[in-house]
């Protein structure tokens, strides 16, 4: 059923220096009250001339519902759909694409804690008619949706029942805008009575074209599309146990985070902040290769992104720097890496990122400090992605609409 909602329309101009240090464009900030509600976002992703951000968390780890785009070529000038105007149920979403004239956010819950396993595409051409497809209504187990890959004419959402039990693959026909059909994966033999193998993905990423892979506690799984959804499509490796185990990884079991493909290369980042590479078409050979890198990248990594020449590791707490990795030296034995400091005053954790057809680099927070509920969330920043000492220009979105507006200035650089 087709729903409509309401968008609201800002634009903010701003001058946007080219300095080498942070430039000095205002920062506007929409407040609901007086002590401030502002949003963190669960992915973004570059579509038709524009950044879209999809709505996750706003002060005290509610869910929220206000999606944001802007304009690449003058990003201070932006648009918002509270998407939950109409639906309350739209809101907490974890990933997002664009395909056709649409751009689709995919939930990960509602306001109450409740799963609901919400797809919403957007029509970019007004940016304010959108229409839901709710897999949990269709399947108990698709409820809790945890991450998606877009590929060709289908979108690969993973999901699960509960926290850990029963994860999932449900391809989308985006023409349609229909379910197509569904692999189970926790179905797939390769567990060894492990009740937690496979029941909770954390996320996942794909090569765009072949193979989308979804990360787990330790296993790594390999979808095939060309057999989706013959159970034979998914084959599935103990990245763990193939570098050495727990003891070659620290002492900490940390999850498998996050990942992306590089021609024939893909790599998986850990929690701990470890990077395994592995041969995308060698998988059966089980080729995993841990790659030293915990002392370069930021504490407790939970994303990577990439353009053409690098891959980003965005920070996961305040005052720490973005990684870069030159991807064409990843299957050297040491990987050249450098950093981009953050600029002081921005204190949220767990940045995501994304980038654009011309290289830009883009990166936001998706949720507060946990002792501090009072976080300012809402702020992206964006940096020129092929350059080494990359200028950053920053603009804060707004999260829930507001009664008072306040104009501030980005942080100093430090």
């Amino acid at each position: 059923m087709g729903l409509v909602g309401n968008a609201v329309r800002f634009l903010c101009m701003m001058p946007l220096g080219l300095a080498s240090a942070w430039s000095e464009p205002g920062l506007l900030d929409l407040t609901q009250t007086a002590n401030g509600v502002n949003l963190g976002f669960g992915a973004g992703f570059a579509f038709k001339g524009h950044g879209y951000l999809a709505p996750l968390l706003a002060r005290h780890y509610t869910t929220t519902g206000y999606a944001v785009r802007f304009n690449l070529a003058n990003w201070n000038e932006y648009e918002v759909l509270n998407l939950a105007a109409t639906d309350s149920s739209l809101k907490g979403f974890i990933a997002g694409f664009g395909y056709g004239d649409y751009a689709h956010f995919v939930s990960s819950g509602s306001a109450n804690g409740v799963y609901t396993g919400i797809v919403v595409r957007v029509d970019v051409r007004d940016f304010s008619t959108f229409e839901k497809l709710d897999l949990g209504a269709l399947h108990a187990e698709h409820k809790f949706l945890k991450d998606a890959w877009h590929v060709g004419d289908s979108a690969y959402v993973l999901t699960a029942l509960s926290t850990q039990v029963l994860s999932n693959v449900v391809r989308i026909d985006l023409q349609s805008f229909q379910v197509a059909s569904s692999v189970r994966l926790t179905d797939v033999d390769a567990c060894a009575g492990d009740r937690y193998c496979m029941k909770n993905p954390n996320s996942g990423f794909t090569d765009g074209k072949l193979y989308g892979f979804a990360l787990f506690s330790s296993q790594v799984a390999r979808v095939t599309f060309s057999t989706f959804p013959d159970l034979s499509s998914v084959s599935v490796f103990d990245v763990e146990g193939a570098v050495g185990g727990i003891a070659a990884l620290g002492a900490s079991r940390a999850a498998w985070k996050t990942g992306i493909v590089y021609g024939q290369i893909g790599l998986v980042l850990r929690w701990s902040g470890h990077v395994v590479r592995f041969e995308v078409d060698a998988w059966s050979n089980g080729e995993f290769k841990l790659i030293d890198m915990v002392q370069q990248l930021p504490f407790a990594p939970v994303y990577m992104f990439a353009d053409r020449t690098y891959a980003y590791v965005p920070p996961s707490r305040p005052t720490e720097f973005v990684a870069r990795i030159e991807l064409a030296t990843i299957a050297d034995a040491t990987p050249k890496i450098d950093s981009l400091p953050m600029p002081s005053g921005l204190v949220p954790y767990a940045w995501k990122g994304f980038y654009d057809e011309n290289s830009t680099g883009y990166i936001f927070p998706t949720q507060p400090v946990p002792s501090d509920y009072s976080t300012r969330l809402g702020t992206v920043l964006r940096f020129e992605a092929a350059k080494a000492a990359s200028p950053y220009k920053c603009i804060a979105l707004p999260s829930d609409m507001a009664t008072m507006f306040r104009l501030s200035k980005c942080p100093a650089s430090p």
